[in-house]
């Protein structure tokens, strides 16, 4: 039997939950892009900048893959 849209999500964030990753609730844009920022800090073991993280924004916006 096929597993529903909720339990296929429900999968992925105990997969992220599993690496580290924490539940977040995001209330508009800015708090996507600070937690954005956090987490590829805390998963690189790494500190942006504020022009290295708007770098990563501005390829991001244009479909650029970006790896750290």
């Amino acid at each position: 039997m096929p597993q529903t849209e909720a339990e296929l999500e429900q999968k992925l964030i105990e997969r992220l939950t599993g690496l580290g990753y924490e539940p977040f609730t995001l209330r508009n844009a800015e708090d996507l892009k600070a937690n954005l920022k956090t987490q590829l800090e805390k998963h690189n073991h790494i500190k942006l900048s504020d022009t290295e993280f708007k770098s990563i924004l501005n390829h991001l916006d244009k479909g650029h893959c970006v790896y750290l």
